[in-house]
């Protein structure tokens, strides 16, 4: 599938930088637990691919005997994430133009942008970079749509939203040369105030590059949501849920 025929229009994840400092405060790391999950324990080079702000990397950032490498497209993502993370080394580059040398990491990490890259050109992109044995892991943290108030936050946009992670964090098939893939699921819940929700959902592509209309209508239904669940709260338990699965690269030739 190109990314032409993804749930989620490729222009939108240009829209990132416009607001990357807000973008690095509001999204949350990868729980710990689907950290541990990802990784061996055994790598030396790991590759935090389509970074962001550096929601993974500061999380590997500082273990002893890691070297954590990220590749973000956008310019504004990456001022903040070498802010955020001065001992991660941070190269401009994407998922399906990576600027590493062949069989040169131990491990590629991806944070809620799998579904932002096209898996065609990635797929082989991902495995010329990762050696042998090395694995391909991949995590998707959102609001948990299993409640009813955390749905009706996403209003219209809920069917796209599920859309989206079924067929880029759940109905997985990789080609050659890698393996069988492996699933874990977790729940956590972020902390924040309710105008933090409101920023959280303002950091979404579709908040980011819509119109003020449509910006208007989805500021609206977060906040319909929030009113109805709670009374004037100082701080929300927001539900989370994180979706991960992994790979590891065999022998073989890329596809």
């Amino acid at each position: 599938m190109s990314a032409s025929d993804a749930t989620t229009p490729p222009d939108r994840a240009k829209a990132f930088g416009l607001a990357a400092e807000e973008y690095d405060r509001s999204r949350p790391s990868p729980p710990r637990s689907a950290l541990q999950w990802m990784l061996t324990g055994k790598e030396r080079l790991v590759l935090d691919l389509g970074a962001g702000t550096g929601q993974i990397s500061r999380e590997l950032s500082g273990r002893t005997g890691l070297e954590v490498v990220a590749v973000e497209p956008d310019h504004a993502m990456r001022v903040v994430l070498t802010r955020r993370c001065p001992d991660v080394r941070v190269l401009d580059g994407t998922a399906e133009h990576i600027p590493l040398d062949d069989g040169s990491v131990d491990a590629v990490l991806v944070g809620s942008a799998w579904h932002w890259f096209d898996p065609v050109l990635a797929v082989p992109e991902v495995a010329r970079v990762l050696r042998v044995g090395g694995r391909l892991a991949v995590v998707g943290s959102s609001p948990d749509l299993s409640h009813a108030w955390v749905a009706a936050m996403f209003g219209d946009r809920r069917g796209e939203h599920e859309a989206v992670n079924r067929h880029h964090y759940i109905d997985i098939d990789l080609p050659a040369p890698f393996g069988p893939l492996e699933r874990y699921d977790t729940e956590f819940t972020q902390t924040l105030t309710p105008e933090g929700v409101q920023a959280l959902f303002a950091t979404s592509s579709r908040h980011l590059a819509g119109s003020d209309d449509e910006k208007a209508q989805l500021d609206e239904s977060v906040q319909h949501a929030l009113d109805e669940q709670f009374d004037d709260p100082i701080e929300i338990q927001l539900p989370m849920r994180a979706r991960c699965w992994r790979s590891q690269r065999l022998r073989g030739e890329p596809a």
